[in-house]
């Protein structure tokens, strides 16, 4: 325990902090009494300070395998998810999937009060809880953070002045550690405590087999919280110091149509890579009869969610599927564009992670009929 990081006496931390995985003194009181308003921390009063050493919490560890399967629809229905029990420990993890891919699968959760062998350990004045480790058995590819609800032991008294954090291990991402800006707790309820951490509004992906960990820790008020670090969002592959994919295709123009591929630029500090790739085949995409089709294929660098397509004119070309989603991470997928009944000239959107997106422009000059 560091001297200095709280307020509290040492016997009284144990007590309040029994839950964090921290020492207590026998004899320590149950604390806090009821008309604690919703929402608030409840309070324990300081225990006198003690020269006999503390009794430490025995170590748990606790594993669950929970089989998946996801709706086929648009969007996919979320999923909720038990974290496992233990020792008065509960809750619930809820998904919110991109697609079906790769359904069903399985997740495997390992809930502890140990830090997980190989990773680092959490932020100085930081006082762990529980770690969730989380991995599937499939690539799982999410619209946003994965959402936790925690339910403490309730026989555990929280000090005042004390906010819940939740922290990151991102196995794609190990240089950056624990990331500790993952979620701030909203404390829900007082008897017992319900702490819940709402997941970054980004698209999340679990890799199949990779191990990320979740971190509930607790601080002071009066320590300095975590801040983000725009650089490294949660659940973001680092940075690579080689040149990033063409985001343009600039075809040879032919006089019935020109096809270029427009990536919009990418905003900085983005949870993916830095724009959408397109190529088109044939290029240009310059139709001259009903039912000729042409693929445009894309990818995005650290994105593993539904690509979207649409047309501004699909009697004059149109596309399918409307959505598809790669493999893996970045690599890419292919739409089909057909010519349609009437000539003119289509815009073809494709929208990718982080809102990015690329137009292809599909041209169709209907040149077959009888000349008088």
């Amino acid at each position: 325990m560091r001297s200095g990081s709280t307020n509290f006496t040492s016997r009284g931390l144990f007590c309040a902090l029994a839950v964090f995985g921290a020492a207590f003194a026998a004899g320590c009181g149950g604390g806090g009494g009821g008309g604690t308003p919703p929402g608030s921390i409840p309070t324990v009063a300081p225990t006198a300070t003690s020269s006999s050493a503390p009794a430490t919490l025995p170590p748990f560890t606790t594993s669950t395998q929970t089989p998946i399967t996801i709706a086929c629809t648009t969007p996919a229905p979320a999923i909720v998810v038990a974290i496992p029990t233990i020792d008065g420990f509960a809750g619930t993890v809820t998904l919110h999937p991109l697609s079906c891919d790769n359904s069903p699968l399985n997740l495997a959760q390992t809930l502890t009060d140990v830090t997980p062998s190989g990773l680092p350990a959490l932020p100085a004045s930081s006082y762990p809880v529980i770690y969730d480790e989380i991995s599937t058995s499939a690539s799982l590819y999410l619209a946003s953070g994965p959402t936790f609800s925690v339910t403490l032991p309730a026989s555990v008294s929280i000090p005042a002045n004390t906010t819940f954090y939740l922290a990151l291990y991102d196995p794609e991402n190990p240089a950056a550690g624990f990331q500790d800006d993952y979620a701030v707790g909203v404390v829900q309820s007082v008897s017992p405590t319900v702490v819940t951490f709402s997941g970054p509004a980004a698209a999340f992906t679990f890799t199949g087999a990779a191990r990320y960990v979740f971190a509930l820790y607790a601080r002071s008020s009066s320590a300095t919280p975590p801040t983000a670090d725009p650089s490294q969002p949660p659940n973001t592959p680092p940075p690579s110091s080689a040149p990033s994919a063409p985001a343009s295709a600039t075809p040879t123009p032919t006089p019935t149509s020109t096809a270029t591929a427009t990536a919009t630029p990418a905003p900085t500090n983005s949870p993916v890579g830095s724009g959408i790739a397109v190529s088109t085949d044939p290029s240009p995409i310059a139709f001259t009869q009903t039912g000729q089709t042409a693929t445009i294929t894309v990818s995005q660098t650290g994105f593993g969610g539904n690509f979207t397509i649409s047309s501004n004119a699909p009697t004059t070309a149109s596309v399918s599927p409307a959505s598809r989603a790669p493999g893996a991470l970045g690599q890419s997928v292919t739409f089909t564009v057909t010519a349609g009944t009437i000539s003119g000239q289509a815009t073809i959107t494709i929208t990718g992670g982080n809102g990015r997106t690329a137009t292809v422009p599909a041209g169709l000059t209907i040149t077959s009929g009888v000349i008088k």
